[in-house]
């Protein structure tokens, strides 16, 4: 798979792939995007600030900036018992993995060179129990029993977007999430078309639209739990 850097407005690193004819990140800001999605809207640092245990499931692992930002936030606050499963169906090369420019570049070099088909347990940091599937989502989720994790409470969805990888926008890929999930899980995306979001409520998620980030208008959360996305978000219908 071709892979071009690319330097977005924050100064962070993306990748454009012409397999998919897009970038990796938001190209107003990789970091930034990832932090505010993710991290401050997903729930992930609130939870963190709050003592909670923090269970991540990430579809579309990527450069790996969301696993370096989950790790500085652990960090920040002292806390242990988390874990990070990870679905991605073509990880970088070595050589691709050292343009990257992000605080850590060194760590996930490593961690790329040392990855093959199939559940992966590398050793990343010891409150962090980081599990990384090489392959196709849908057979990663038949084997999911095997990587001994418990429910997600937190589900980063960061595919490329339903043009490029409509499987992974799909009903039946919304229904896996949920199946993996925890009764209270909150579901954070880019993503704010319709189709994806009807997708997400016929799987049995609670569906609302939050302010975008860098220039975009919406971005969506999900949760089974309808207390999770009460107000200041609304329904998109």
């Amino acid at each position: 798979m071709s892979l071009k850097p690319h330097i977005t407005r924050d100064g962070s690193s993306t990748l454009w792939s012409e397999r998919f004819g897009q970038y990796y990140h938001n190209p107003n800001g990789a970091e930034a995007e990832s932090r505010e999605v993710f991290f401050d809207r997903g729930g992930v640092c609130a939870d963190l600030q709050a003592g909670r245990p923090v269970r991540i499931l990430e579809v579309g692992f990527g450069t790996g900036l969301n696993l370096l930002l989950f790790s500085e936030y652990v960090d920040a606050v002292g806390s242990q018992g988390h874990s990070y499963a990870t679905f991605e169906k073509f990880p970088l090369d070595e050589e691709t993995a050292r343009t990257l420019n992000y605080p850590g570049t060194g760590r996930l070099v490593e961690l790329f060179a040392g990855l093959k088909p199939g559940w992966n347990r590398p050793e990343w940091d010891s409150r962090i129990d980081l599990h990384i599937w090489v392959g196709d989502f849908a057979d990663g989720m038949a084997h999911w029993s095997e990587a001994d994790l418990p429910p997600a409470t937190h589900v980063l969805h960061d595919p490329f977007s339903p043009a490029a990888s409509p499987e992974l926008w799909s009903e039946e890929a919304f229904a896996e999430l949920r199946r993996v999930s925890a009764p209270d899980a909150l579901l954070s995306t880019y993503g704010a078309a319709s189709a994806p979001r009807r997708a997400m409520a016929a799987a049995g998620w609670q569906v609302a639209r939050a302010p975008g980030a860098l220039g975009k208008r919406e971005m969506t959360l999900a949760s089974p739990d309808a207390e999770r996305i009460r107000l200041p978000f609304t329904r998109p219908w």
